[in-house]
């Protein structure tokens, strides 16, 4: 299979840029949705390690400022980690579908789950994501099978390795920081969310599962903040 670009940037010439950091078992297609007077810059996979040299890299050669950032799940880790160690300041920031953190049983689980069948333990992933049927119907029609031959079991297990060392116990301090969650998920439930200190009013969607980027309850809460 050929090696695929791990970034994307579609330049508006517009005054703001949009990052936009994927899930885990995920990349930027999830975000194609998400259009408007602004610049975006897709990230589609995080190499283990190499994932704040790469974006910093990747910033220092593109004229894309000012910044903001939109991190899902996996990429709501990303983002704060990008938050607390960048030297670049962010103007806005969304986070969807974040955790305090997974526990290392859980992940290992999931580990044996991707050895013995990967594309089988995925689609009962992607399923789960998404609440209720309709939800997944789209994801399945518009992402699911792409995704399956775009993420081999390597790279799966090593972006899921990158998930292990991360956690958000503290949000680092913003003055435009939005967090989204679906009062559905069963993925990270909303309940977690108690868990991280310094979160003011995050916005729970009460109909949306993990999967939340095409709900139109989240379209309608993102739009005014992009």
């Amino acid at each position: 299979m050929p090696s695929q670009p791990w970034f994307d940037f579609h330049n508006q010439n517009a005054d703001l840029t949009w990052i936009f950091l994927p899930g885990w078992g995920m990349d930027g297609r999830i975000f194609s949705h998400l259009q408007g007077p602004f610049n975006r810059l897709i990230i589609h996979h995080f190499r283990k390690g190499h994932y704040l040299s790469d974006i910093d890299t990747l910033l220092s050669t593109l004229p894309i400022t000012p910044l903001s950032l939109c991190g899902y799940s996996l990429g709501g880790f990303i983002a704060v980690a990008l938050l607390n160690q960048m030297k670049q300041s962010f103007q806005k920031v969304v986070l969807a579908g974040i955790a305090p953190s997974y526990p290392l049983e859980r992940l290992r689980t999931i580990h044996k789950h991707l050895e013995k069948n990967h594309r089988a333990y995925m689609k009962q992933f992607y399923k789960a994501a998404c609440h209720g049927s309709n939800a997944y119907a789209l994801f399945k029609s518009q992402f699911q099978d792409a995704l399956l031959e775009r993420f081999s079991k390597d790279q799966l297990q090593d972006s899921l390795s990158l998930l292990g060392t991360l956690d958000i116990h503290t949000l680092p301090k913003h003055p435009n920081l939005h967090v989204i969650h679906g009062a559905k998920d069963i993925i990270c439930e909303a309940n977690q969310l108690r868990r991280i200190s310094g979160l003011r009013n995050p916005k729970i969607i009460p109909t949306t599962g993990h999967f939340l980027l095409h709900e139109p309850d989240f379209i309608n809460v993102i739009q005014p903040i992009t």
